[in-house]
């Protein structure tokens, strides 16, 4: 068991089952970033609460207030790790996308828009 904690599929199983909603949308929002946040026995211990903290914060997110993830200020706002905005053509592959309301949809392509600018 505690060989399969130490393995990376062990600590996608960990992810998977104590962070579900957020474990469904991380391959789509963040690809490349999934392994950088996930919690290895080999972090320090002050790493380890660092990530655990982070990735409550990011289930909470995901549960409840998704289009946050779109947005750089609010994300660091909701986690006080900067770089975790999803650009909005990941959010648009999100199963969630389409329940959020047009005020957010446009908020978002908005956003979108000005970060090209």
């Amino acid at each position: 068991r505690q060989m399969m904690f130490r393995s990376v599929a062990g600590q996608v199983f960990c992810l998977a089952t104590n962070q579900p909603t957020f474990f469904r949308a991380a391959p789509i929002l963040f690809p490349r970033k999934i392994m950088s946040i996930m919690v290895f026995p080999e972090d320090g211990e002050v790493e380890i609460r660092r990530k655990q903290r982070l990735l409550e914060a990011l289930e909470e997110v995901s549960k409840e207030a998704p289009w946050k993830f779109g947005f750089s200020d609010i994300m660091y706002k909701e986690t006080k790790y900067s770089g975790l905005e999803a650009p909005l053509f990941c959010l648009k592959n999100a199963w969630f996308y389409s329940s959020f309301s047009d005020l957010h949809k446009t908020a978002l392509q908005t956003y979108d828009l000005f970060k090209q600018t």
